[in-house]
């Protein structure tokens, strides 16, 4: 029985929703249209998948956390050299040419039939020959001479209701909530937005289909109470949304389910707040991007978006009882000084009426308009470094000292980052960290502080504890520090086993087999839940310093609290 595993690059986000759709869909596609059973794991750590064996891995990623993909790989390649990987999604869709040497197939664009193709001339023990891969449209591949080779282009199915359903699982970080696509694709054009290269163009589902869907999510999850719609713009066809609402309705789902999604500012008028009342939504979320409209007019050249319709979006989700989440986009090339404050103004005098969905930064995604304007300006190219293009301020491994920023020309960033910690608009937690990372040297300075204080106390073995952005930055320190430092801990299973430079990353309870005789706490963000768990190494009686906080010999300067 052919064995498949799959794996999403997860990046350092800490949420799950179950089962990642597509790799659903890939599973009740070979389910129903491949007469041969079949065995499959799903998983997001790696090491899951070395001990499963299987014959074919499939991977998905965007390309924040593409850099994952190729640690992933690599493992695999090692530990499985006989196992066949297969890569697919947006990042690999429009960066096709640098398929990795350890990938042996990627999938380009929507994935359901292409990976139904490549199931069916599998050969166990073998793979596929070249005249397989060269047999099935909408893939790349390393050719005979090491080339990469693009097969026929694949057309991306036509009626979307013939798919099954999805497979699911109950979603962990939310057990009441299930999601679901209506649609694929967006029929709008924003020089950001990667939708349009990956899906090619906007189809939809049925509103019959989306409704028997509904219902068969309550049938088999009858826990479930709130429905994510994933889409990139669920009410983009009001025809469709209108019957969507009526048939909700009329089979009760209103009674039994809520609903939010994505809409778009400019398609927000009474009666669509009126049609997703009638389906008991009970939010809606949108990308204002900017306060400013020669921001938006730049972000979607002619486009209809502006901040008029946006505060009209804001006030009738308002006047019917609709929560109203928005998103922004910070340091766009050409935003000044002054748009950045206009958009800090708009956010500030909706207070009460909306909520922040993401204050993030602008990034050049491959395959979009944008990236061909950052590649020109040699910003990005496709061995860059893909966790410089971290979008967002508040995920725990944002790198302050290194992001990518596109509007040198226009703002600089040194007065970026002041503008944007200074607008009170950050969680307090993720301000500090910000604030720290201005002044470059200062946690590189508590290091070698903290470091010299033990050395003075005759501390030879030193263990790390907190393998992420902070300490990697800091690699330099602890490779010429006065003692010696006997590896990196980390409570993230998915590190264990890796480097991080010359270092070595172990599980924490392993300290004292390292014959470590402190232990250092590096985290600028998990500092106090980290210090709070000192108690496993002391009670193997190694001292235990952190950089931060009272009990470090490095005394926080003021201007940082």
């Amino acid at each position: 029985m052919l064995k498949i595993g799959f794996i999403q690059a997860p990046g350092t986000d800490p949420r799950s929703y179950g089962i990642p759709l597509a790799f659903g869909y890939l599973i009740s596609v070979l389910q129903e249209e491949w007469n041969q059973p079949f065995d499959y794991k799903i998983t997001s750590e790696p090491y899951d998948l070395v001990e499963y064996n299987p014959d074919l891995i499939g991977i998905g990623s965007v390309t924040s956390c593409f850099w994952q993909v190729l640690e992933f790989s690599e493992l695999f390649r090692k530990e499985l050299p006989k196992t066949k990987l297969v890569l697919g999604g947006h990042h690999i869709t429009a960066m096709a040419n640098a398929l990795p040497l350890t990938v042996d197939v990627g999938v380009l664009g929507e994935g359901e039939d292409t990976f139904l193709d490549l199931v069916r001339r599998f050969k166990p023990g073998i793979g596929w020959t070249y005249n397989d891969l060269e047999k099935t449209p909408g893939i790349c591949y390393r050719g005979r001479l090491g080339n990469v080779v693009f097969s026929d282009r694949r057309e991306p199915r036509q009626d979307l209701d013939s798919l099954p359903f999805p497979a699911r699982t109950t979603n962990p970080s939310n057990p009441d909530e299930a999601i679901i696509f209506t649609s694929r694709g967006c029929p709008f054009r924003c020089t950001y937005c990667s939708t349009q290269e990956y899906w090619e163009r906007f189809r939809r589902f049925s509103a019959d289909y989306v409704v028997r869907e509904l219902e068969h999510i309550v049938e088999t999850s009858p826990e479930v109470r709130s429905v994510y719609i994933l889409d990139d713009l669920y009410v983009a066809d009001r025809r469709r949304l209108r019957e969507m609402a009526g048939l909700i309705a009329e089979r009760g789902l209103n009674e039994t389910l809520s609903f939010h999604g994505f809409v778009r500012s400019n398609l927000v008028d009474a009666e669509l707040c009126e049609l997703l009342k009638k389906m008991n939504a009970s939010a809606i979320r949108f990308g204002a991007e900017s306060g400013s409209d020669s921001v938006l007019q730049q972000m979607e050249r002619g486009g209809k978006c502006s901040v008029r319709t946006h505060q009209n979006a804001i006030d009738l989700a308002h006047e019917h009882g609709l929560k109203c989440g928005a998103s922004f986009m910070l340091g766009f090339p050409g935003e000044t000084r002054d748009d950045l404050e206009r958009t800090f103004d708009f956010i500030r005098r909706n207070d009460g009426k909306m909520f922040i969905e993401g204050l993030y930064l602008t990034v050049p995604l491959p395959g979009t308009e944008l990236w061909q304007w950052a590649a020109r300006q040699g910003l990005v190219n496709e061995q860059m470094d893909w966790r410089r293009l971290n979008l967002s301020f508040d995920n725990p491994d944002f790198d302050w000292d290194n992001f990518l920023y596109l509007n040198e020309h226009t703002l600089a960033k040194n007065e970026f980052i002041k503008a944007v910690l200074e607008s009170g608009l950050l969680p307090e937690a993720v301000a500090w960290r910000g604030r720290k990372m201005e002044h470059r040297n200062l946690a590189s300075m508590f290091m070698a502080r903290v470091l010299k204080s033990l050395a003075e106390q005759d501390i030879n073995r030193v263990a790390i504890y907190g393998a992420g952005q902070h300490t990697r930055r800091l690699l330099d320190d602890l490779n010429n520090a006065p003692v010696e430092v006997v590896g990196l801990l980390d409570d993230n299973e998915l590190l264990h086993g890796t480097h991080m430079g010359s270092f070595k990353i172990h599980e924490p309870d392993s300290a004292h087999l390292l014959n470590a005789e402190a232990v250092i706490i590096s985290s600028d963000h998990l500092e106090e839940s980290l210090w709070a768990k000192r108690g496993r190494f002391e009670s193997h009686g190694m001292t235990v310093r952190r950089l931060y906080g009272p009990e470090s010999p490095a005394t926080v300067p003021s201007c940082l609290i």
